[in-house]
């Protein structure tokens, strides 16, 4: 067995063959289009971005216990109005802003990703491990400050 493994020839990956036409590259292999889409493409994607947390919140408020649970209700038992505050919407973008700042403050390798069907690779910046300390300490202190369970 060890001689048959011997003789085999090494696997030699091809590299894929890039055309210039008309301004654009074309791959013959390497990320080809797409042509058969998941949750029905584009519009099944946002369908589900607009009806997930609608259906969260009917679930929330209306299958409590107490009431039917329906989903065509002859009245509703909750708003929209109760559900917005300002101070959590104000601590969650300054959450944000927080991590895109140790983003650019940070330390990381910049890598090249994948080469794309123009041709292009982007670079991404991992700073993950450095992000670490930054991130749970802030959320540790809540926690216990706030004695959160």
């Amino acid at each position: 067995m060890s001689t048959n493994l011997a003789r085999r020839k090494p696997i030699v990956k091809k590299e894929c063959e890039v055309s210039q036409k008309e301004g654009f590259y074309q791959f013959s292999s390497l990320n080809p289009k797409t042509t058969r889409f998941e949750f029905a493409g584009p519009w099944g994607a946002t369908a589900l971005l607009i009806a997930m947390p609608l259906l969260t919140l009917h679930f929330m408020f209306e299958c409590d216990g107490i009431h039917s649970c329906s989903f065509f209700p002859e009245t509703a038992h909750w708003s929209f109005k109760g559900i917005f505050d300002l101070e959590a919407t104000i601590a969650y973008f300054g959450w944000v802003l927080y991590l895109v700042g140790l983003f650019y403050i940070l330390p990381g390798k910049w890598v090249e990703g994948t080469t794309l069907r123009n041709g292009k690779k982007l670079e991404y910046k991992l700073n993950g491990n450095h992000m670490k300390r930054p991130v749970c300490w802030p959320n540790s202190l809540t926690f216990f400050t706030y004695n959160i369970r």
